[in-house]
């Protein structure tokens, strides 16, 4: 069995094995009496890979005065479905982000530019109440591209660790794919 974080092969979109697969051959009723006020159901799929991407599938019901008298009824019931264009998506952007770390500097950009506001006003409050209490960040990490002064060293450890983990994240999937 495969660890966690290797990949699977993909399933050629053709195959006859679904992710989802509900099979009612046969259902017969003798009598169903429903009577429903209100009914809400919810069916969703979401993914989401940094702000790069955001997959979303759904279903919503929503029934408001219902009422049925059914008696006799055979039917049947087949529901296949098939998720690998999730995966593949989801595999195409990782691979995307690999070969264009590029992307990765621009996501922290934005983060780097928040550190740097709210740093500008800490960095006035410590330097009026004791003077000399606490060093500037000169740049977030390499990774980042952007330097961002007075974020303080924690944060901007914090960033560039976050930064590095993802490119290790893509780095391993990478391999996974070329192994």
């Amino acid at each position: 069995m495969p660890s966690p974080r290797e990949e699977q092969p993909a399933r050629a979109s053709t195959t006859d094995d679904p992710d989802v697969y509900l099979d009612i051959p046969v259902v017969k009723v003798d009598e169903i009496e429903l009577d429903v006020e209100d009914l809400a159901a919810s069916v969703s799929l979401e993914a989401d890979v940094l702000d790069l991407l955001r997959l979303k599938v759904g279903v919503d019901v929503e029934l408001g005065h219902v009422g049925l008298t059914i008696k006799g009824v055979e039917a049947q019931a087949l529901l296949k479905v098939q998720l690998d264009n999730v995966r593949e998506i989801i595999a195409r952007v990782l691979k995307t982000i690999d070969s264009n770390p590029q992307i990765i500097e621009h996501i922290t950009r934005g983060v780097g530019r928040s550190l740097d506001e709210v740093s500008g006003g800490a960095g006035e409050a410590v330097s009026e109440a004791g003077r000399g209490a606490g060093d500037a960040v000169a740049g977030v990490g390499r990774g980042a591209g952007e330097a961002v002064a007075g974020a303080g060293r924690g944060a901007g450890r914090a960033l560039a660790e976050t930064a590095d983990a993802v490119g290790d994240t893509v780095g391993a999937l990478d391999e996974e794919d070329d192994g």
